[in-house]
This record gives structure tokens, C-alpha cells and sequence, in this order.
């Protein structure tokens, strides 16, 4: 427990220094880095979109490739018809897996995450009209702004965090060549033991409860997918 002790420490050290002012200062120098950044010029332009998830209420930004949104253009024009909505009163009797089974059925264009991206594509891509109009073009903007500062406003600070994945997986790579055992990994519940320490339980996670928790995730996941379909569809008008 010291171990696990020390990080909750180390975590609660950053977290203070997340100031009003520390903050301030993050976004007037990302805001600074912006205005000197010359929008990369392009005949294809990518969407952003920001989207509820249903999950505490929260939202996903991500970004839809110009060709994938063709791509799925023509997949919706070849169908004669589309399958109708799964309505929240319906969604109450159906089988959890059948829900997880409708959201993956959902048909919308690859969603990809923006915080590896280079600024000056961000900066050209266009921003999805209905999320402005659900969400206000303020809070648009500041989930945009949050991923593209995900690892810091310094592009060098990107730049490390793309080497230190690459370098993890160059090594994964490397024990597999070899055929080196692979590494030792607690799984979830020895992790729960360790953070729970003499409070754990093994009845920590009631059967029932973690039936209910993947219940309302199946239908957090559909619900999901058609907001995001709805998204996509008001922009390209189908």
C-alpha cells in the first residue's frame, strides 16, 4: 500500500497546481501559439465533432475524414431503407447483448482522436454545425482546445509523448521476435486489492451491480452512435 500510497500523494500534488491562474496562462499561450499558426490549405476538409457520450454526462470530441464521410455517403444511397430508431422505452425490455448488437449495427463514418494531430490540420478542419447548435460554439471550442493541448501546448511536449508510445511499442515487438515470455500484468481485481488494501471484499463488485453497470453501458453505446449518426447525417444532409 505505500507504493500506491505515494502515487495518490504524487496525484494530488499535480492536481493543486491546476490554478484558475495556471490555467489562465495555458490557454492565453495556446490561444498565442493559434494565431501564429497558418491553417494547412486543402481540398478535402475533415469534420470535428463534438458528441454526447451518455456516460455521466459526458461528450467525445473526435475528428471524420473527408473520404470516409463519402465513403459512408454512398454506403447509406445503396440501402433502400435504413433500420428505425431504437426508442428509450423499448431499449428498458430488450436483451443487454442485443443492445450491444444494435449499437455496433449503427452505421457511421471512423472516428478518430485528435490529440496527436498537427495544430495546423486542426485548424483547417470544420467544425459540425449541429454540435455548435446542441452544445454553443463556446463549449465547442473549449473541447476542441482541451484535446489539442492534451499533452501540452509545446509541440515538443507532443513530440516525447509519441516517442515514449513508439518506444513501447518497439519493445513489445522486440519480446515477441525473441519469444521472450510476456511481462506480468496485475489484472483488475489484484489492482482493486492492492488500492482497498485490509476494506477489500471479494463481494466488493455484487454480480448484479456489474450486470446493471454493463446494462447502462450497452445503452450508453447506442444512444451514442445515434447522436454521432445524427451529427453526421445534418451535415451532408442524406
Amino acid at each position: 500500500m505505500t507504493e500506491v500510497t505515494g502515487i495518490l500523494a504524487q496525484l494530488n500534488d499535480e492536481c493543486s497546481k491546476f490554478t484558475i491562474e495556471c490555467v489562465s496562462t495555458e490557454v492565453h499561450a495556446a490561444m498565442e501559439r493559434i494565431n501564429q499558426t497558418e491553417p494547412e490549405k486543402t481540398e478535402k476538409q475533415n469534420l470535428l465533432i463534438v458528441c454526447k457520450t451518455y456516460e455521466e454526462n459526458g461528450e467525445d470530441t473526435f475528428c471524420v475524414e473527408a473520404d470516409d464521410i463519402a465513403e459512408w455517403e454512398k454506403r447509406r444511397a445503396s440501402k433502400s431503407e435504413q433500420p428505425e430508431e431504437i426508442g428509450d422505452e423499448m431499449l428498458t425490455f430488450m436483451d443487454t447483448d442485443a443492445i450491444f448488437d444494435a449499437a455496433k449495427a449503427v452505421d457511421v463514418p471512423t472516428k478518430y482522436a485528435i490529440e496527436f494531430c498537427e495544430w495546423k490540420d486542426i485548424l483547417s478542419w470544420k467544425l459540425a454545425e449541429l454540435s455548435i447548435a446542441w452544445y454553443g460554439l463556446e463549449f465547442c471550442l473549449a473541447r476542441v482546445l482541451w484535446e489539442m493541448v492534451f499533452f501540452g501546448v509545446e509541440p515538443e511536449k507532443m513530440e516525447k509523448a509519441v516517442e515514449r508510445i513508439k518506444n513501447s511499442l518497439d519493445e513489445a515487438k522486440k519480446e515477441l521476435e525473441s519469444d521472450n515470455a510476456p511481462r506480468a500484468y496485475k489484472n483488475f481485481e489484484d489492482v482493486v486489492k492492492e488500492i482497498l488494501g485490509d476494506d477489500y471484499d471479494e463481494n466488493w463488485y455484487p454480480e448484479e451491480e456489474r450486470e446493471k453497470d454493463r446494462r447502462n453501458l450497452a445503452i450508453a453505446s447506442y444512444k451514442c452512435c445515434k447522436e454521432y449518426e445524427r451529427i453526421i447525417k445534418s451535415e451532408v444532409q442524406v
